[in-house]
């Protein structure tokens, strides 16, 4: 039986690469197998783009080549990652994303707000290093990866593939699932109000990525689970138990 949090992973990779509106996703575990296998994964799916977390905003934005302004005996400019973007739509990876430069998240904030980017953050920080919290929570899916293993089927293999999902029955379709995402994100303590937009627009992805019209339990459980559980501060208080009728 596969690791239910593999149907985490796979989930994942498949709402990044189909739902740029998602804004992408952090990662948070160490360099490894298991990170190499989902960035390949993503890069199957779509153009992997690569930012080093200490590059200048330049990098983004393009600006002068030096190089070929001498040669040329005129201004060039150099293309920045958002002109590739827009000739190949794809993510943007950048390792080690708990050391951005200010300068560099403000303006991937900046991009993200206007809906030009999706990031896949990988964050390799302590439990006192992270991303930026601006840039976290824009991105509606975060994945902690520090305890997942790969199986060793897809080490011998090369890491070809991410390991295969058990199939479940979806659910009824929920009455409300706007106003008991709202309600779950309470009961778990997130205060971001990004959140349970988030978690809809998760649940919308999962459906449509399924098939579906509308979202059903399955596709709730999902966003419950990609979004909320992670930004989640408590533990929902539990049920009284029912009183005896004895």
């Amino acid at each position: 039986m596969t690791d239910p949090r593999w149907q985490l992973v796979r989930a994942a990779v498949e709402l990044v690469a189909a739902a740029p509106g998602l804004g992408g996703i952090v990662v948070r575990g160490s360099a490894g197998p298991v990170r190499d296998c989902i960035v390949a994964a993503l890069a199957r799916r779509v153009a992997v783009h690569r930012l080093p977390a200490q590059a200048e905003v330049e990098a983004l934005d393009g600006g002068l080549d030096l190089a070929a302004t001498l040669a040329a005996g005129r201004p060039m400019a150099r293309p920045g990652l958002l002109a590739a973007l827009a000739e190949a739509p794809g993510v943007i990876v950048v390792a080690m994303a708990e050391r951005l430069a200010p300068e560099l998240a403000a303006r991937l904030v900046g991009a993200l707000d206007a809906g030009a980017v999706r990031l896949v953050l990988l964050d390799e920080g302590d439990e006192d290093e992270g991303v930026a919290p601006a840039l976290a929570e824009r991105l509606a899916i975060h994945l902690d990866i520090s305890e997942l293993r790969l199986p060793m089927a897809a080490l011998l293999d090369g890491i070809a593939a991410l390991p295969a999902a058990d199939a479940e029955a979806p659910g009824a379709v929920a009455a409300d699932p706007a106003a008991l995402l709202a309600t779950t994100a309470a009961a778990l303590g997130v205060a971001s109000i990004r959140a349970p937009i988030q978690a809809m627009r998760v649940a919308r992805a999962a459906a449509a990525f399924a098939g579906r019209a509308d979202p059903a339990e399955a596709d709730l459980a999902l966003a419950a689970a990609l979004v909320l559980g992670p930004r989640a501060t408590r533990l929902p208080a539990a049920e009284p138990p029912a009183e005896s009728t004895e």
